[in-house]
Parts: structure tokens; sequence; C-alpha cells
């Protein structure tokens, strides 16, 4: 099963890795990742990275934890959705 999942900013390349790592952990054959950038929440960022007010956390508009959140959204809808 191919999972497609949409992020509504754009989102750091750790957190894309964590959230297919955890499609297929949960048995989906590839978990694609489409974000939305231009005019969205920014950029979706580690804790870390927000902490060090860079010029990526200066275009991070959900604040500290948002990346955080978005990361738990997307493995809740996977889990969801997954195959028993």
């Amino acid at each position: 099963m191919h999972a497609f999942v949409t992020i509504p900013g754009e989102l750091s390349c750790f957190y894309d890795r964590q959230i297919k790592e955890i499609g297929s952990a949960l048995g989906y054959a590839q978990v694609s990742i489409f974000g939305l950038t231009n005019d969205a929440h920014g950029y979706i960022i580690l804790p870390e990275s927000w902490r060090h007010k860079t010029f990526e956390s200066g275009l991070s508009f959900g604040g500290e934890n948002y990346g955080e959140v978005t990361k738990d959204r997307a493995e809740a809808l996977l889990r969801s959705n997954a195959s028993e």
C-alpha cells in the first residue's frame, strides 16, 4: 500500500525521514510527502532549529513545537489507515 501525506508548509528533511520510517514500520510500501509552499505555514522545523533563531525559524509560523505536532498528526493518520 502507498501512502500520500500532505503537509501545510516546507517540512524539514528530518521529519520527512521520520514519517517515511514510521510508514515503513507500519507496512506501507512507500510514503510520499507533499509539502505546500509559498504562502503556507512556512518552514516546519525541529524545536532545536527553531530555538537557534535562524532564517528558517524566522519563517516558521507555527512556533517551537509545530514540527512535532505535524509529525505526530501524520503518524496518527498513517496508523489509522494502515493494514492490519
